[in-house]
């Protein structure tokens, strides 16, 4: 997976390394390093149930409020959903744990173990998609709504998965939701369909891309399957998709599918048509772990013109990763690859992206790397991850190296990407470090400065 110059005989972390961690800890007082703020640190209270490892992109509301999730703990031990807010008297960040799943026990009713980016309406509901629980035990699309009589947040489950006979309806959702609006930055309306996608389940087995749609005569959501994948021969169109879909301007669906056991990654459109039928098109298919050109992609975007940018977290000249376009010529769609990640030694420039990519206005993409950076005095050794940017004209530059204070206290390890504020904030998440990390256990959400 990685380059051989940068991980091929590393020794076990010697005396001089632990040195240097505790003159570290001696330089620096405070959780921050150059350019980066740590907001919050996970795994604060005993058993975790502050939450723990947040991995999934965060989203951000009108009034500034940052929104994630959590992959374990929480007061229930299943996920929980957080929230950020800057306190204005004193400068400092806030975090509060608005829900944790599993709440009445098992089976789950209101879902378990959340996955994927947030979305936030225009009244400050938050909804998302949890890949367990609910009443089909096929994950759950959630809202959860503050009551300001009482003070609290409430969850509501729209739509239970494995509703229909052998979960043709998906199973599994674990990419989070898209709406039509999303892509310009306009915040959801409250009343129009959401759409994601099932990793499992669907008339084939492979998985679906579904809509959510609310019903305002009962107040209730339905959901419509738009495509279930695995329909062709040898599941030529793609299987089990499971990271965020992009939506154009024009209702179309972009996204990637996993490597799996029935069928190679792809890149796919989905095109709405008459009657309310969906078409798939395969923009591009990856190959399997060794590709120079990139395998197992994460999630794309796309910029005005209608290019679209991901990542692939295998594959590429050194084993450890590529950032990709895919642009537009008529109906056929070209592949080039932007930049093989572990180009220089050690990793410095970092390895295996396993988010999906920010573009800001002036075409710039942002995007984290798992492992690699300058700081190998990570648990495995490999680098804590870094922040990178990549400019238009193909210059790529780091922004952050994780991991620069000792124990990690900055953290170590993002898997979701950044959150831009407008002002050259980004906002994002590391699954593991922090002041109160264990080995499986822990994370940090932060701020850098570019």
């Amino acid at each position: 997976m990685f380059c051989k110059s940068g991980f091929s005989g590393l020794s076990p972390r010697s005396a001089l390394t632990v040195l240097a961690a505790a003159l570290l800890a001696v330089a620096f007082t405070k959780v921050s390093s150059a350019g980066a703020e740590t907001l919050a640190s996970f795994c604060a209270k005993l058993s975790c149930t502050d939450g723990t490892s947040p991995s999934a992109d965060l989203a951000m509301d009108t009034a500034g409020h940052v929104f994630g999730i959590t992959a374990g703990g929480g007061n229930h031990s299943s996920g929980s959903i957080f929230e950020l807010a800057l306190d204005a008297e004193t400068g400092k960040w806030r975090r509060t744990m608005l829900h944790g799943f599993c709440a009445a026990g098992y089976p789950c009713a209101d879902g378990s173990s959340p996955a994927g980016r947030l979305v936030v309406d225009v009244n400050g509901n938050v909804y998302g998609t949890a890949t367990g629980g609910g009443a089909g035990q096929g994950g759950t699309v959630f809202r959860l709504s503050y009551d300001s009589s009482h003070g609290w947040w409430m969850l509501k489950v729209l739509y239970a998965f494995c509703s229909s006979a052998n979960c043709a309806d998906g199973k599994a959702p674990a990419s989070g939701l898209t709406y039509q609006g999303q892509s310009a930055g306009a915040p959801y309306d409250g009343v129009s369909a959401l759409y994601g996608t099932a990793q499992a389940g669907g008339a084939h087995g492979g998985g679906v891309a579904f809509a959510i749609v609310p019903q305002p005569a009962t107040g209730k959501w339905s959901e419509k399957e738009l495509y279930s994948f695995c329909a062709r021969q040898h599941c030529s169109d793609g299987a089990q998709p499971w990271q965020s879909l992009w939506m154009d301007v024009h209702g179309a669906l972009y996204g990637v599918t996993a490597n799996s056991a029935q069928a190679n990654a792809v890149a796919f459109r989905l095109k709405p048509g008459t009657k309310g039928a969906w078409t798939e098109t395969v923009l591009h298919r990856f190959c399997i772990d060794g590709c120079s050109t990139g395998s197992s992609p994460n999630a794309l975007i796309a910029d005005a013109s209608g290019k679209l940018f991901g990542s692939a977290s295998g594959g590429g000249a050194h084993g450890s990763g590529v950032l990709f376009a895919l642009m537009p010529d008529g109906e056929s769609w070209h592949y080039r690859v932007l930049h093989h990640f572990c180009a220089q030694q050690n990793c410095l420039d970092g390895a295996m992206p396993l988010s999906v990519l920010a573009l800001d206005g002036q075409g710039n993409l942002y995007g984290t790397t798992y492992y690699g950076g300058r700081n190998l005095v990570d648990r495995d050794e490999k680098g804590g991850g870094t922040i990178f940017r990549l400019s238009p004209a193909g210059q790529y530059r780091i922004v952050h190296h994780f991991c620069s204070l000792y124990a990690c206290a900055d953290g170590e390890y993002p898997k979701a990407g950044v959150l831009m504020d407008g002002s050259g904030g980004l906002f994002g998440t590391t699954q593991l470090g922090g002041r109160y990390t264990s080995y499986f256990q822990g994370g940090v959400a932060y701020r850098v400065s570019d």
